[in-house]
């Protein structure tokens, strides 16, 4: 029998609402009378209201439902047609997110009633998942990967069903009143790690010293790392002094009070650090000052300066900032400057050093002498320690001061240029949405992060937890084995092209050197790049546009897959990777997703996700178009992009290294005619061939 469908008005007798908006009233409304609790909602939404008060009955919303296009930024894209049991899977995973906004009532009776009715549609997806896995068994590659994305929703759902009372009631309790609370917070504290020290063999302590920011989790063999909730901050020099400010006064009533990390240093040490702490804020002060009374003048561009070049450009940056030789930072600067030259001085005579030594000869004779490529790593090592030392060490308090301010003003202005992350987001659960996604696709490439809670000693903080990634950042490879002859193997091949993918998906814009580490083995002259991992995946998800991706090629550090035309410009992609990609529905990312990113953030990433699955269907039927072509011509077909085996990706990697030094030889070609005319030419080869739009480095690609 059809059900009929209309607007009603919810009163404060309603048990799951008291106060509701019209949006809500409807929600409420299709959520008792429609398609036994079966609904889609999000960006339909606005159709169906468009429906009502006319009246409708169930089955004729859902063949408008399995019919209408849904919009994400400025395109339409039609729903794609699936079987009763997979519209049902879909409509109760709508019907779960749709019961996200709700507000969670104060009143006890009515807080578990709400909880009820949110464990009812947990079991709706799972019955209707189980249902779908148990009327299936596809044949297809494609039929395939969705019965184990539809799996691991049920699975991902159970688990969570099993937890939900628990956390939900946790919640509850230290809920006060007038406390805006929905059940998408509701969802968010289910699906947190909680850790208590001392219980349940937790360990939790400092890393890397009593003052750092990250905490160690030690359980049984595994270590995590946790990282409190990080803010993105609004990236003015105003609210940046006030933070700093405000920690600096933080700092120094811990020290004077003696808490745990600062419980056991001596009068003098303690007189030591309160001292270096008053000068930085004097210093701060004075930039502040300076800033205030210059309100046309951007600080940013100056810091930046100061901190890539210290001392070398500042004298030419601080012509643009009339008056600034004046401040107590700039004389704090210059009281440093002759240590800092006898430490940069000593940094080149370093580097002259090494030239020597690469050239096989002895720096103090110049007679012939082989050095082992270990002693010249070590000799790289050493001259970046000592580089560091200088910057970091002998430029002072100016230099502390301006990463202190420069730091959250820097993370804004990235932000919301590459990624398109507002300035009152959250950053650090944005490592965690990576890591759902990379797990989602089944991916091996970037650390696996997730939201926890740390409690100790009663006292309990919110952030993320952190897998522990092996190996050496790449840039720091490239640096120190650059005599050395590098090649990726099939492994770390994939684990790049797979990040660039994934990077794509979720708008990664920051995957510089420093964001991912290598895994290395080392044979004499050679060395082979087993593995890599991603980290540091908090710049992303924001509202950056497929379209912008492709158009611009990528903005930050991002590379995109294909180019303005629409060519794929991937060489290499794994075939199972594109079939699980090609299985997401957009209810799927709103259900993995709603806890952590806003509704413009969803649709951004709705839009990527379809861009790549565009991109991938237009290159199959390329390549099935150039297989019928060649058949017919009884020629060979052109190699896929879409690889499978060891060998066909081994294959891939060798045509790639022929193409990318063919590039290389050409571009040094052009640049020794240009050289011969007296020009100082160089060659970037990151920036031509395969190189150019892959993360695949060029010194590891070898013919």
């Amino acid at each position: 029998m059809n059900q009929t469908i209309s607007k009603k008005k919810v009163t404060k007798s309603d048990p799951l609402h008291s106060e509701r908006s019209e949006e809500n009233v409807l929600r409420d409304s299709l959520l008792e009378d429609g398609l036994q609790d079966h609904i889609v909602t999000g960006t339909l939404l606005d159709g169906i209201k468009e429906l009502l008060p006319e009246t409708l009955t169930a089955t004729q919303l859902a063949d408008q439902l399995r019919t209408a296009s849904y919009e994400v930024g400025d395109k339409k894209a039609e729903r794609t047609e699936h079987s009763e049991s997979m519209n049902r899977v879909l409509l109760s995973a709508e019907a779960l997110g749709l019961f996200l906004d709700f507000s969670v009532e104060f009143d006890e009776e009515s807080f578990e009633t709400q909880l009820a009715a949110m464990e009812d549609r947990y079991r709706h997806l799972i019955s209707d998942c189980s249902s779908y896995m148990e009327s299936h068994n596809p044949w297809s590659k494609e039929g395939k990967v969705r019965k184990e994305k539809v799996d691991a929703i049920r699975r991902q759902a159970a688990e969570e069903l099993q937890r939900l009372q628990m956390n939900a009631r946790e919640a509850y309790r230290g809920m006060e009143p007038g406390d805006a609370m929905t059940w998408r917070d509701i969802m968010r504290e289910n699906r947190t790690q909680k850790f208590e020290n001392g219980k349940d063999g937790v360990e939790i302590g400092r890393a890397g010293g009593s003052t750092s920011e990250v905490v160690v989790i030690k359980q049984e063999e595994k270590k995590t790392f946790f990282k409190q909730s990080e803010q993105l901050p609004e990236g003015t020099l105003a609210a940046s002094f006030k933070d700093f400010t405000e920690s600096q006064a933080v700092l120094t009533e811990r020290i004077t009070l003696g808490s745990d990390e600062y419980a056991n240093i001596t009068e003098g040490e303690k007189a030591s650090l309160l001292q270096k702490i008053s000068r930085k804020q004097v210093v701060a002060r004075s930039l502040s000052e300076y800033f205030s009374g210059h309100k046309k003048q951007d600080p940013y561009p100056l810091f930046c300066k100061i901190l890539e070049s210290g001392l070398a450009g500042l004298e030419k940056a601080v012509k643009d900032y009339p008056g600034f030789k004046n401040t107590e930072f700039y004389r704090e600067l210059m009281s440093h400057a002759e240590k800092y030259q006898t430490r940069a001085d000593e940094v080149r005579a370093m580097q002259d050093k090494l030239a020597l030594m690469e050239e096989g000869k002895d720096p103090e004779t110049g007679m012939p002498h082989a050095y082992t490529q270990d002693e010249l790593v070590e000799m790289r090592r050493e001259i970046a320690k000592t580089h560091k030392q200088a910057v970091a060490e002998e430029l002072g308090t100016s230099i502390g001061v301006v990463q202190d301010l420069v730091k959250p003003m820097h993370a804004a202005y990235i932000a919301e240029k590459a990624p398109k992350i507002r300035k009152d987001q959250e950053l650090s659960s944005r490592n965690v949405a990576a890591s759902r996604m990379a797990q989602f696709l089944d991916l091996d490439c970037i650390a696996g992060c997730s939201m926890a809670q740390i409690e100790v000693n009663g006292k309990k903080m919110k952030g993320v937890a952190m897998d522990g990634a092996p190996g050496q950042e790449m840039g720091g490879i490239l640096q120190e084995q650059k005599t050395r002859k590098g090649k990726y193997s099939v492994n770390a091949a994939r684990q790049m092209l797979d990040m660039q993918v994934l990077d794509v998906i979720c708008g990664q814009t920051d995957r510089h050197f420093a964001n991912y580490l290598a895994q290395m083995t080392i044979d004499g002259d050679n060395y082979t790049i087993d593995g890599i991992t991603g980290i540091d995946n908090d710049m992303s998800f924001g509202v950056l546009t497929y379209d912008r991706i492709r158009e611009g090629g990528g903005p930050g550090d991002l590379k995109g897959i294909e180019d303005k035309k629409g060519n794929f410009t991937l060489p290499g992609m794994s075939s199972a990777l594109a079939d699980r990609i090609l299985a997401i529905e957009p209810v799927m990312l709103r259900y993995l997703f709603s806890d952590i990113l806003d509704v413009p953030e969803l649709a951004a990433l709705t839009g990527r996700v379809e861009g790549v699955q565009s991109a991938i269907r237009k290159q199959r039927v390329r390549e099935k178009e150039a297989r019928e072509k060649a058949e017919k011509a009884k020629q060979k077909p052109p190699a896929s992009v879409f690889l499978e085996t060891e060998e066909e990706w081994q294959q891939m990697l060798d045509r790639v290294a022929e193409v990318q030094q063919k590039a290389g030889q050409k571009a040094e070609e052009e640049a020794d005619k240009e050289r011969r005319k007296g020009k100082n030419v160089k060659v970037d080869h990151t920036r031509i061939g395969v190189a150019a739009v892959t993360y695949l480095r060029p010194e590891l690609l070898r013919a």
